[in-house]
């Protein structure tokens, strides 16, 4: 870079500026050259906190000079768990495709048992009817309770995560919005999700409660302030992404407390549901041309702009068009461009951790193999290149990552803040985790902060959710 207002974030470190090691030099600026929309700046990232500061800021205000992309929704989990919550508490993720059901046990001071079934949900109870998808999942929790025979006689408290689009308006209450493409239930747009899951149960005969309705991120901060002190974000950094964080009651205009939760109270967990992002163009600035290549592909072109940068999703898939453009310029493979290579998906999320994750040619050779080339035509070179091109994707990821909970770190304004996260990608790449701490660390170098895998959070969390809910409804 020429200047210092071009720095980039630990420049002289080749983990976090990844170098492309190969003999050939004109090759290697060639390379350099086509790929170097990848490299982030610092002005680049802070420029994109600051983008983040002022959502946030907009969606908390009454009257904003304008209307946030961030939702910044209201939770209404207002109290965490504090270790004196006990009992059994059934809890469900609910996802497009499966369901996993888990049984939580509670008991103070010591460590919570867990166990856990799968059941899949098939295209017949995703279309049509509501209650055939409701029944199936009263189905379903009836069995799980019939396997674990010694909670059958008691009446059990549930939490529900739910990962479609929904609107909360209390703790037990979430207005369905909108599904995945895989589910098509028009009936139930607009209807309580609780309600319909609740009245499903009852019709079953099941002596269990819903009390609670979350997503996934909402539910890994619960289970990250379960697991750790000082714990105030949430992350998911999987599939897609997105942020949540327990923000003070009194910094939220658009928030009457009294009116809203029936109670005086600190603070709540609030939903940036910050993958919009950009659906305006206005993180067009750290897009590569491969980026807008898959929105305007995309099945919701211009949407979820900031998710599609760093969701699992997406990762593969800008790793095969980059290689796809060095093969176009002759700079990869000799030029030869397979059919495979040509195609979508046929570089995924798991192959780009995998090959992060090998110190040997292993993974880049079996990957290339299976995109059609031949071992003779595959170079040293050629590997490198493969590797050089998962390890800057992956180095911007974690930067647009540490932007994002740097902002949000700064929003707290705490002496130490814990990131619980959960998600494929950060648990399954074997570098972000490190990459993404170095860079909060660089970004926003005089805070403490910590993050740490809150493991199946998602489903784990909502248990969380309902027990403190329970424990509530019990004093009342």
């Amino acid at each position: 870079m020429d200047s210092i207002s071009d720095s980039l974030l630990l420049e002289s470190s080749p983990f976090h500026n990844p170098v492309l090691t190969i003999g050939d030099q004109n090759r290697k600026q060639k390379v350099y050259e086509l790929l170097k929309e990848y490299v982030l700046t610092v002005p680049k990232l802070r420029r994109i906190m600051a983008m983040f500061e002022e959502e946030m800021r907009l969606g908390l205000e009454t009257k904003p000079s304008r209307p946030s992309v961030f939702y910044m929704c209201n939770t209404f989990v207002t109290d965490c768990p504090d270790g004196t919550e006990e009992g059994d508490v059934l809890s469900m993720d609910l996802g497009s495709t499966n369901l996993r059901l888990l049984l939580t046990r509670l008991k103070p001071g010591k460590e919570p048992e867990f166990s856990v079934k799968h059941y899949d949900i098939n295209t017949e109870h995703r279309r049509g009817k509501p209650e055939k998808l409701f029944d199936y999942l009263a189905v379903c929790i009836e069995d799980f309770v019939n396997t674990n025979p010694d909670i059958g006689g008691k009446r059990l408290p549930f939490g529900m995560t739910f990962s479609f689009g929904y609107d909360q308006t209390a703790l037990n209450v979430g207005i369905i919005k909108q599904f995945g493409i895989d589910t098509d239930l028009p009936e139930a747009i607009g209807k309580d999700a609780v309600k319909y899951l609740q009245d499903a149960i009852d019709r079953k005969g099941l002596k269990v409660d819903v009390l609670s309705v979350s997503n996934d991120t909402t539910a890994t901060l619960a289970y990250g302030m379960y697991l750790k002190p000082d714990t105030y974000i949430g992350f998911i950094l999987g599939s897609g992404t997105n942020t949540c964080y327990l923000e003070n009651v009194d910094r939220i205009e658009k928030i009457d407390p009294l009116k809203t939760f029936g109670t005086k109270t600190e603070s709540v967990i609030l939903n940036l549901e910050n993958g919009f992002l950009g659906d305006n163009g206005s993180i067009d600035f750290v897009k590569t041309k491969w980026d807008l290549e898959i929105d305007n592909e995309s099945l919701f072109p211009h949407n979820y702009g900031f998710e599609k940068l760093l969701g699992g999703v997406w990762i593969g898939d800008l790793v095969r068009r980059s290689l796809l453009s060095l093969s176009e310029n002759h700079v990869f493979l000799g030029g030869v461009i397979r059919n495979e290579l040509k195609e979508k998906d046929s570089i995924k999320g798991p192959d780009v951790s995998l090959i992060e994750s090998d110190k040997t040619d292993g993974s880049v050779i079996a990957l290339l193999q299976r995109l059609g080339y031949s071992s003779q035509q595959i170079t040293k070179d050629d590997i490198e290149i493969v590797r050089y091109v998962c390890a800057l994707i992956g180095v911007r990821n974690a930067q647009l990552a540490a932007a994002n909970l740097s902002a949000v770190v700064q929003r707290i304004d705490k002496p130490m803040v814990r990131i619980a996260i959960d998600g494929s990608l950060y648990k399954k790449h074997p570098k972000l985790h490190k990459l993404m701490t170095d860079f909060i660390g660089e970004l926003i170098p005089n805070r403490k902060f910590e993050l740490f895998l809150a493991e199946d959070g998602s489903g784990k969390g909502s248990a969380f959710i309902a027990a403190v809910a329970a424990k509530h409804r019990q004093k009342s």
